[in-house]
């Protein structure tokens, strides 16, 4: 039995905040402040200097990445007449095919060798269409079947093209709108946004905004992450070539 003088609680430790905090500490916790990220520069140039210039109010084709890359190889583009830098790295080469003379229009392969990081997306597409000034524009882009979400399942061979669009809904039938909740967080999303909303210095001719649609073809693969570093998409193309050969 306990004595009458026992403290069951004498031999506890006090609580952290019971004991007298000291100025240093104090110090301490004030000088704690939030760090904001600086984000690298983007520097986009073009070779040659005014390539845009005989191409301004033109429609304009960007096709990108895996999809971009593929329909090049047989879409007879023809000699590069252009390219597209960011960072002193190649991403859009520029093509005036023939067969787009009735168009009148100018062909961007876009990120068929390195992806851009997700901070120079915006910047890039900002730039591409305060150049060219296009009447309209197409894009050429992909989204990932297996991870699309739908009501219903979608066997992969059955996977359906589907459309984003500025404007209006395509005459083709067979394409579907790319609906909610999938993002699509390439740099197709960058062009479309930009192209949705008149910039400032397009506000007086807002009504003659160019119109935008992208056309996106269904692949199996599920995107890969997009590096932070534009140094780094050397070694994760080599990967991702590797991971698609085998």
């Amino acid at each position: 039995m306990y004595g009458r003088d026992y403290d069951p609680f004498a031999d506890t430790s006090a609580a952290r905040y019971a004991y007298e905090s000291d100025d240093e500490d104090d110090n301490d916790f004030l000088q704690l402040k939030p760090t904001e990220a600086s984000l690298p520069l983007v520097d986009v140039t073009f070779l040659p200097s005014e390539i845009y210039r005989q191409d301004e109010g033109k429609t304009l084709i960007v096709a990108t990445g895996e999809v971009g890359r593929l329909w090049a190889r047989g879409a007879n583009l023809g000699e590069q007449a252009g390219q597209i830098n960011v960072n002193k790295r190649a991403i859009g080469l520029v093509f005036r095919p023939t067969w787009t003379n009735n168009a009148n229009a100018t062909v961007i392969v876009s990120e068929a060798l390195s992806h851009l990081p997700v901070w120079a997306m915006y910047t890039y597409a900002e730039t591409v269409l305060s150049n060219w000034k296009p009447s309209r524009m197409v894009l050429l882009d992909s989204y990932s079947s297996s991870t699309y979400i739908s009501s219903a399942p979608i066997l992969a061979h059955e996977a359906p093209l589907r459309y984003l669009s500025t404007d209006k809904t395509p005459r083709k039938k067979d394409l579907l709108p790319f609906e909610p909740p999938n993002l699509l967080q390439s740099t197709t999303s960058a062009f479309l946004t930009l192209l949705s909303f008149p910039r400032p210095h397009d506000a007086p001719e807002a009504s003659n905004s160019p119109q935008g649609l992208s056309i996106l073809v269904p692949t199996h693969r599920v995107p890969l992450p997009y590096s932070h570093n534009l140094n780094d998409e050397e070694q994760e193309e080599e990967s991702q070539s590797s991971r698609y050969s085998s």
